[in-house]
């Protein structure tokens, strides 16, 4: 499989009209009463009119997911550095055996492992530490 950096254009189109696994849970989310959710019932409507147009529908960036997207660099680098490992960086792969459904691991490390990153905003990495869960 060849390589397509995260967030350009061709890795748009890869998974233009496909379902992905950061959408898993709006795909699943339900309401109280058992019948979809908002979330859901728009997730449907975006897959549709991709497939139906072939052109990718836009998503809101908040300020924490570019956040995110900024400081993965650093992340991964430090992974590197305090296991030694090299990672190689993530591809949309799509299922072997679901069709229209696929993921981006954050970075892939050997042949059978990928390596995925959090980089919240501080005050939720503090939380996080006060918490123990980090």
């Amino acid at each position: 499989m060849s390589y397509v950096v995260q967030g350009t254009g061709a890795w748009f189109n890869q998974r233009c009209g496909k379902l992905t696994a950061s959408r898993m849970k709006d795909a699943i989310a339900c309401r109280k009463d058992g019948k979809p959710s908002a979330d859901r019932t728009n997730l449907l409507k975006e897959i549709l009119a991709e497939r139906m147009t072939g052109n990718v529908v836009p998503h809101y960036n908040t300020p924490e997911m570019r956040h995110g997207t900024e400081q993965e660099p650093f992340a991964k680098a430090a992974y590197e550095t305090e296991t030694g490992s090299i990672l190689r960086p993530g591809y949309f792969v799509d299922h072997p055996t679901i069709e229209n459904f696929g993921a981006t691991p954050d970075a892939f490390l050997g042949r059978e492992a990928v390596v995925e990153f959090k980089c919240p905003k501080t005050t939720t990495h503090l939380d996080w530490v006060i918490d123990g869960t980090v």
